[in-house]
């Protein structure tokens, strides 16, 4: 069943977080510097891509679609190209922090991880 693979657990609970911790820092009016910083970008990496193999599964109705890991890879370099270059060169209002990089190479790799989990769970049955 699709809600018992880890990737989608991973794609839940960093949703869940995202919005708590938007709740927290711009509702509550809570701040918590280190996870303002750096929690965003790693949650959204597992997010994002968990959203495209949504997208692939419903556009090609494979439900057995995943992201191979140069794939995931490739994602990773988007993100770091748009969110650290890009879009600071574009906006004051963003900023480049390298360690931004770091953030989003953890949730690649948790979503990687993930990914392998899911696959091995699947074999298993």
């Amino acid at each position: 069943m699709k809600w018992q693979e880890a990737t989608f657990g991973l794609g839940l609970i960093s949703s869940l977080l995202f919005v708590l911790h938007q709740y927290l820092q711009f509702i509550a009016q809570i701040s918590m510097p280190f996870f303002d910083k750096y929690l965003d970008p790693a949650l959204m990496m597992p997010i994002l891509l968990h959203l495209l193999v949504w997208e692939r599964r419903l556009i090609f109705r494979d439900t057995s679609s995943r992201l191979p890991e140069s794939y995931i890879f490739g994602y990773f370099l988007l993100a770091v190209i748009f969110g650290e270059l890009v879009f600071p060169y574009l906006s004051d209002k963003f900023i480049a922090d390298y360690w931004d990089i770091l953030s989003y190479a953890l949730g690649s790799y948790a979503y990687a991880i993930a990914q392998r989990i899911s696959n091995s769970q699947s074999r298993m049955l």
